[in-house]
């Protein structure tokens, strides 16, 4: 509800009939957390004929949004607290045709994501109205016009047309043939409704062959076909197997290679510590010679002498 003046008449009109100044009082518009339940559904009903008017002259983006902002207002309603029977049943008939509208404005507009939403809630609504139905709240419906064949039928094939035609729309055609035949058990024979879903569903399933066509298609060009392009991929396959292969035997000789340089890198290496040593030995000897030669051969002609002597001893 946009701003309002609200003229309250608080005295009987003067002369002519002409109203004075002080006969009127202005009245602030309520913010929408002070609106009642009733007022919400009446805000909601003046939206979704602005969005009627809307989808007449073919502004679809327009009619949307108006139809989302009715949608707004009744969802907004706490309905546990509604007590008036009647009042729940104009909630929900005007929130089943706001989200059926809002839905086909949205697939005028190509935004699938919002059709698929908004025609899953009014599903979800019908289903819950058919759990219940012969209840109060489905009279109240029946009285003021929204029959079992419209509430149960006509709205709920229309939401079962724009939900699967928003699922083909992005190529998910199984999930879209399963809720058309949920349609279809429910559409009258022979009417508009039944043939549109008829037909929808032939697109889907042949929509489907194609595409399945096509990918068989293309996995055979992936794979090859017949006997000679078989064989072309397994020589294909076993000179890049014989060619890994060789790299693998020149990588395996260029390791031994390696090592084997180390290994004589390494006995090289030792070696030249055996010489070091041996000239160390060697030298070490030559030093003590030098430093006690003299005395080692005075040691060995007095050791031999003595020898001698004890042996001439003997034999007198």
């Amino acid at each position: 509800m946009c701003v309002a003046c609200v003229l309250y008449i608080t005295h009987q009109f003067p002369l002519a009939g002409y109203l004075r100044r002080s006969d009127c009082k202005y009245a602030a518009p309520k913010k929408f957390t002070q609106l009642s339940a009733v007022e919400k559904v009446e805000v909601a009903n003046e939206k979704r004929s602005a969005g009627k008017s809307a989808l007449g002259t073919k502004d679809y983006a327009a009619a949307a949004t108006l139809y989302a902002q009715a949608v707004f207002y009744l969802n907004s309603v706490d309905n546990d607290k509604l007590e008036d029977n009647f009042v729940r049943a104009g909630l929900l008939e005007c929130m089943i045709a706001c989200l059926n509208n809002a839905a086909f404005c949205y697939l005028q507009c190509k935004e699938y994501k919002e059709v698929v939403q908004q025609t899953k809630n009014a599903m979800l609504l019908i289903d819950a109205i058919e759990t219940k139905k012969g209840g109060k709240v489905h009279g109240e419906l029946v009285k003021m016009g929204c029959v079992d064949e419209k509430l149960f039928g006509e709205w709920r094939c229309k939401a079962v047309l724009y939900n699967a035609t928003a699922l083909a729309a992005v190529n998910e055609f199984d999930v879209a043939v399963e809720v058309l035949k949920r349609g279809l058990k429910v559409a009258v024979i022979g009417g508009a409704l039944e043939k549109k879903l008829q037909a929808l569903m032939k697109a889907c399933v042949a929509r489907k062959e194609v595409i399945e066509r096509k990918e068989r298609k293309a996995a055979r060009a992936m794979f090859g076909g017949g006997k000679k392009k078989v064989e072309e991929k397994k020589e294909e396959a076993e000179k890049v197997v014989k060619k890994h292969e060789e790299e693998v035997a020149k990588e395996v000789l260029k390791e031994r290679e390696v090592k084997r340089e180390v290994k004589n890198e390494v006995v090289q290496e030792v070696k030249k510590e055996v010489k070091k040593e041996v000239k160390k030995v060697e030298n070490e000897e030559e030093t003590f010679m030098d430093q006690h030669g003299e005395a080692l051969i005075l040691g060995g002609v007095l050791g031999v002498a003595a020898l001698g002597a004890m042996a001439w001893m003997r034999r007198k």
